[in-house]
């Protein structure tokens, strides 16, 4: 009860601050239907629990979307407005993370080489530690980029080259896809050439980044290329051919909030496919109102990315997309709606820069 109250604190903040400035252009009036889009899919979420086969987990789902998807959207555009908050935010992120790579290097290190599959809790692989680590990759990388300082340049590129080395060894393909391919889509948006060379740009980016792969970290390799023997790849595939079996049953609709573990598989939670998981769960008015979202973050980031007058500011908005793309990619490959907070907190970078004073 007090994470909604605080949640709806938050929400009622942010309106009323809104309409209180009432900016008067045009363009960043229009930067209120991220909130609305955000809102409606929780409303949504909420409704179609009524018809869910599985209320219990329909309810929990909900509020877990509304604990961490609303809360990661509302904690950029509500406790930390515009561009300067947000880099110092990257900043102190950044050293966050680089004690967490000397942490988890020290474990790995001290673990008798067993680093295949790095699980500090031994209870297998941990969801967040990869996505955690994706965080901090952006955050050093803004660091990097407003250091004038070479010594920090050179530190900040190590302490990189160890998150994406904790990565690989914990053996998640959907942060290592998610990763390659947010830095990949980056490269082609910031490069400004044709688009045949973007094309190139990032075909040479994506062989470098494999072969290398291939070279240095054969097992990683083995993850994606034995699917077959591999029983966390079977379910995938399994779970995404149901839930398109299902959402033709059901397509405007769906069956419920929560309802693919009733009707595919009471041991899977969900098809770690979030478009799939919509698409059978909550049916095509939920996959248009998601795709609106992703649409208007990443044009909204874009646009102010074009927009900035300082460099330092061109670079916030430039780990807004690599943390929306890395979000993005990562929830076609694992988890649900509540446990990919990270497009929804590109969406609240997005929203804040409706401020008429920017910083």
């Amino acid at each position: 009860m007090l994470s909604i109250l605080v949640i709806s604190l938050l929400i009622i903040a942010l309106i009323s601050q809104y309409y209180y400035n009432k900016p008067n252009i045009p363009e960043a009036r229009k930067h209120i239907i991220l909130l609305y889009l955000v809102l409606g899919i929780g409303f949504l979420l909420a409704l179609q629990t009524l018809h869910s086969p599985s209320k219990a987990y329909a309810f929990q789902k909900t509020g877990l979307y509304f604990y961490f998807n609303v809360i990661f959207f509302l904690i950029p555009c509500c406790l930390f407005p515009g561009k300067k908050a947000m880099g110092n935010i990257f900043k102190q992120g950044s050293i966050v993370g680089v004690f967490l790579i000397i942490l988890t290097l020290i474990i790995v290190f001290t673990s008798n080489g067993q680093m295949d599959r790095f699980d500090p809790s031994g209870r297998g692989n941990v969801i967040w530690f990869p996505r955690v680590m994706g965080l901090v990759i952006f955050f050093l990388y803004y660091v990097y980029l407003i250091s004038k300082n070479n010594a920090i340049k050179v530190f900040t590129v190590l302490f990189i080259i160890a998150a994406v080395f904790l990565i690989n060894i914990g053996g998640s393909r959907g942060p290592l896809v998610a990763l390659l391919g947010s830095v990949i889509f980056y490269l082609m948006i910031i490069y400004r050439g044709s688009l045949y060379k973007k094309v190139l740009l990032a075909a040479v980016s994506g062989i470098t980044a494999i072969v290398a792969t291939v070279l240095i970290l054969p097992h990683v390799v083995a993850r994606f290329t034995e699917v077959s023997d591999d029983a966390s790849g079977m379910l995938r595939i399994y779970s995404a051919v149901q839930s398109w079996h299902f959402f033709k049953l059901s397509p405007l609709f769906g069956h419920g909030t929560g309802s693919f573990s009733a009707l595919v598989n009471e041991r899977l939670l969900y098809p770690h496919n979030i478009f799939l998981e919509m698409a059978m769960e909550n049916g095509m008015i939920m996959l248009i109102l998601f795709s609106s979202l992703l649409f208007y973050t990443f044009l909204k980031l874009f646009q102010q990315r074009k927009m900035a007058e300082t460099k330092n500011e061109r670079y916030v908005f430039d780990v807004g997309i690599l943390i929306f793309l890395f979000g993005l990619i990562n929830a076609q490959f694992s988890g649900d709606i509540p446990h990919n907070p990270l497009v929804w907190f590109s969406a609240g970078m997005a929203f804040r820069t409706y401020f008429p004073k920017p910083d």
